[in-house]
């Protein structure tokens, strides 16, 4: 009987654990630890974790991308300049598919960051000539903005640079 009174009060506290993300995985993995990071706002302490996670890692390894991109996510709520530094330095030296682009931009979106937007779809048009349709949507998206006044004046000044103004 004592041990069905035990595994009866350990089972809640084992789903609980598990419902939580695993926590002990979650403290081990800087990758994981990230993704519960940023999940919970706390997005520069994503950035560090993503950044332990990428250590000896190469462009080559299998989830290197993942974490890049993870990393690149959080830091649009961080320093959207770095963020779009990174994701345009990964996209020069090992190229990237105008879809990345357009997550990247997305997220620039949701920060309601113009300017890097603009960079955005500028180096996509540079990289993928071809990629006419997601150009477009991304023009029609700061043009939007453009027009509602959402965009600061930096911003402005920034997408004049690019030809938007």
């Amino acid at each position: 009987m004592r041990t069905s009174l035990r595994f009866a009060l350990a089972a809640p506290l084992l789903s609980l654990l598990a419902a939580c993300g695993g926590g002990a995985d979650a403290a081990g993995d800087p990758y994981e630890r990230g993704l519960d990071q940023a999940k919970a706002g706390d997005h520069a302490a994503a950035v560090e974790s993503y950044d332990a996670a990428l250590e000896g890692m190469s462009a080559d390894d299998a989830m290197y991308e993942e974490v890049l991109m993870a990393k690149v996510e959080s830091m649009t709520h961080t320093n959207a300049a770095d963020a779009a530094i990174a994701f345009l330095a990964h996209a020069d030296d090992h190229g990237a598919a105008p879809a990345d682009y357009a997550k990247v931009f997305n997220w620039m979106v949701a920060v309601q960051d113009w300017g890097q937007g603009g960079k955005l779809a500028a180096a996509l048009k540079d990289a993928h000539p071809e990629a006419e349709a997601e150009a477009k949507i991304m023009d029609d998206r700061i043009n939007a903005a453009i027009a509602a006044g959402e965009v600061s004046a930096e911003e402005r000044e920034m997408l004049e640079g690019l030809g938007y103004l």
